[in-house]
């Protein structure tokens, strides 16, 4: 292809012929691959729920001295937390996102409130404990279901309109 042929094809004075439709099977083939893979994918994993979809707490402050997140992840596991997800924001401030404090056996949230206060070298007032019910997430899943129907009817009522 020289120039001149792709600035015309590019005007649109000549039609450029791709063999798409010729490879279809190859397209319909590998659509279907992706497809099969992702549904594999999340039979066998499972999907990933954040906390306003699960429920639980949601810890944040700043820090005065300085902390890393396996300092906090071990002040966590003392009081039976292991699978907290510790985030540090910006170099100065700590995000926890934890399953509830009160249901996690032997710590309760005023002793982990405590032991973050004097690791982070701040008062046990400045730290920030939330609780996140999983209510939020059934809501905008419904929302989002009801969105995904209207829009469906609204497409089906175009094509039976249109055609």
């Amino acid at each position: 292809m020289n120039l001149h042929h792709a600035i015309e094809t590019y005007r649109g004075h000549t039609i450029p012929h791709v063999r798409w439709v010729e490879k279809r099977n190859l397209w319909f083939a590998i659509s279907g691959v992706m497809i099969l893979l992702s549904v594999v994918g999340i039979v066998f994993s499972g999907l990933n729920f954040s906390i306003e979809f699960d429920g639980g707490a949601r810890i944040a402050y700043t820090f005065e001295q300085p902390v890393s997140v396996e300092d906090v992840q071990a002040t966590l596991a003392e009081h039976g937390i292991d699978d907290a997800e510790v985030q540090i924001v910006n170099g100065e401030q700590i995000s926890i996102r934890t399953p509830f404090l009160e249901r996690e056996g032997e710590g309760s949230a005023e002793a982990i409130r405590r032991d973050l206060a004097e690791q982070a070298g701040i008062t046990a007032v400045q730290i920030n404990i939330e609780d996140v019910g999983p209510t939020w997430g059934a809501e905008i899943s419904r929302k989002a279901l009801i969105g995904l129907l209207i829009v469906l009817a609204v497409i089906t009522l175009y094509i039976a309109i249109r055609f």
